[in-house]
């Protein structure tokens, strides 16, 4: 994901906003702290988010990562723990897109990252323990 937004620098949707180039889009993904009483945690909020690539809306990491969690605790959740794996990550994406802080197509990608990570990570698993043993390999592990 990293490597995609170095090479493909897309602003999100507020920024194109604020350079006219969409229609209007406000980053709300701060304003709860201030309802919360918390205001310095908006305001460290605010200063690390200024601090941050401001063209790294694809794909978006947080909608990458919150595929991951799911994926990595799908095979040993019951059925009501699968449907909140499912959940969170388009709970996740739903958040992102209405605080303006990606485009759906943003997040659409960062899942199909993720979705490519766990397919390639398996892959290797079945390779690697589907590879015969070197005998000579297990003859030194048995001597030591």
């Amino acid at each position: 994901g990293t490597t995609v937004y170095i090479l493909y620098p897309m602003a999100p949707p507020w920024i194109a906003a604020e350079q006219g180039l969409a229609g209007p889009a406000h980053r709300i993904s701060g304003i709860g702290w201030d309802y919360l009483g918390l205001s310095p945690v908006a305001e460290l909020l605010g200063a690390g988010q200024a601090s941050a690539n401001p063209v790294a809306a694809m794909p978006s990491m947080h909608a990458a990562a919150a595929a991951l969690v799911a994926a990595f605790f799908w095979a040993g959740a019951s059925w009501w723990g699968r449907l909140a794996l499912v959940l969170y990550p388009l709970a996740m994406g739903f958040a992102l897109v209405y605080t303006a802080e990606h485009y759906v197509v943003d997040v659409v990608a960062g899942g199909l990252i993720a979705a490519a990570v766990v397919i390639a990570w398996t892959a290797g698993r079945r390779w690697s323990q589907s590879r015969p043993r070197c005998a000579s390999r297990r003859l030194r592990l048995a001597r030591a």
